[in-house]
């Protein structure tokens, strides 16, 4: 198991200084979904904070784990996930790949469920656990996303 979170967890969530309101806006998502799964409330800060062990480190930040080529590649919208050692990597564009990425994470990875704009399924755990990842890529082929369809009331 990589990531164990507890109430009093050690990891923390990383972004990119100066980031894009969709990278902020998914490291807060993530760290909202990791609270309403387990109740940890884990910090996140900017990439100028000193490195730890135990990171979550979504969008493109100076802890590495990518290359150019992987950027280029990624475009706009695609993202990756992977562990290395204790670190779990959300990479992706400050356009929206991070945040599809942080979704990806929480849906594949944490089991949580988004059916509409206000049903979900959120699981209920004490300890979180994820396995390696070795890598998990994702480059979709529509450069837009939308459901057409009305959410009916």
């Amino acid at each position: 198991m990589l990531f164990t979170s507890a109430k009093d967890s050690a990891y923390q969530i990383i972004y990119p200084s100066n980031p894009t309101e969709s990278v902020k806006y998914a490291a807060e998502e993530l760290k909202a979904y990791i609270f309403k799964i387990s109740g940890a409330m884990l910090p996140y800060f900017q990439d100028s904070r000193h490195p730890q062990d135990k990171e979550i480190i979504v969008g493109y930040t100076n802890r590495g784990g990518y290359t150019e080529e992987e950027k280029e590649e990624l475009g706009k919208e695609g993202f990756i996930i992977k562990t290395e050692g204790e670190k779990i990597y959300i990479l992706g564009s400050d356009v929206r790949g991070a945040l599809y990425g942080v979704y990806t994470f929480l849906e594949e990875y944490l089991g949580c469920r988004f059916y509409t704009s206000d049903f979900e399924k959120i699981p209920s755990r004490d300890v979180l656990g994820v396995q390696p990842i070795a890598r998990d890529e994702q480059i979709p082929v529509f450069e837009y996303r939308d459901i057409d369809f009305v959410v009916s009331r």
